[in-house]
């Protein structure tokens, strides 16, 4: 799925026409689906970030688990990405 949606968000952001707001939208928000999935995955019954028996020698940074803390990370870049797109001239 990370491979699919990455090559979905070149063919989008290199292959739309010239840059702006409205031909950076669509890449943006491919790019971002794999790790908004990542994020809303605890939110389904029996799932986890980890498997339980590895829960203990999975270190934590900011008290959360890597994966998580970095889906958090792209998400926010994306974001502020989008941001800059949307201010520039």
């Amino acid at each position: 799925m990370g491979i699919g949606l990455g090559a979905l968000t070149f063919v989008f952001l290199f292959g739309s026409g010239p840059p702006g707001l409205r031909n950076l939208l669509p890449p943006t928000g491919t790019a971002s689906l794999y790790w908004i999935s990542m994020v809303l995955a605890p939110m389904f019954p029996g799932t986890a970030w980890n498997d339980p028996e590895f829960r203990a020698s999975t270190p934590r940074s900011l008290g959360m688990h890597p994966q998580r803390l970095l889906a958090y990370v792209v998400l926010g870049l994306l974001i502020v990405a989008l941001l800059f797109a949307v201010q520039s001239p």
